[in-house]
């Protein structure tokens, strides 16, 4: 069933991610700067994020220039690090 998949999905993920699905969701992104904000992919490596010297937490979100728009998400806020 698609809403059992989804749900999996959603629990597999960081918190951080959790919350970064949500901003990228609200946002148009013309130039594909967030393409590879995906499952699969480290968090750590998506454009435009910076994370902690262990490699947990994003401490960094450096949107500027990237010509998005859009609604941005409350979600931003849940993100501990940040």
């Amino acid at each position: 069933m698609v809403l059992v998949s989804i749900y999996e999905f959603v629990n597999s993920l960081s918190e951080d991610e959790k919350w970064l699905f949500h901003v990228k969701h609200d946002l148009q992104d013309p130039l594909g700067v967030l393409e590879n904000w995906s499952e699969g992919t480290s968090i750590c490596d998506w454009n435009e994020i910076s994370c902690g010297p262990d490699g947990f937490g994003v401490v960094g979100l450096n949107l500027s220039g990237s010509k998005l728009f859009g609604i941005i998400s409350p979600a931003l806020a849940n993100i501990q690090s940040l």
